[in-house]
């Protein structure tokens, strides 16, 4: 069981960086195209920090409740778990691009 654990967590502290490098990769992008879903500079730097915390945040909410999980007899509750989670991430991640990409036409 402890040795689950450490793959759970190591899987873990893999998504976190990959998912930092992704908003850094991102944001670097953005500015050197200035081509981006989101058009204000200060709205891109603020979706880079929420996209970091939201990295370093989630994990440890998620790896808990995705240990507990798989200590369970049933398969489809551990699977249904990671597709809430992704689903969130996701979600999370559409609100974001939705509210910060508000352009407001000048009449």
């Amino acid at each position: 069981m402890f040795v689950m654990y450490l793959g759970m967590s190591a899987g873990m502290n893999v998504m976190t960086g990959v998912h930092i490098a992704i908003a850094l990769f991102a944001i670097i992008t953005a500015n050197a195209a200035e081509r981006s879903i989101i058009t204000k500079r200060s709205n891109k730097y603020l979706f880079l920090g929420v996209s970091i915390i939201y990295s370093l945040v989630v994990p440890f909410i998620a790896e808990p409740v995705m240990v507990e999980a798989s200590h369970g007899d049933s398969p489809g509750y551990f699977r249904f778990l990671l597709f809430l989670i992704v689903l969130g991430f996701v979600f999370v991640q559409i609100i974001g691009y939705d509210l910060l990409n508000r352009v407001t036409e000048d009449d």
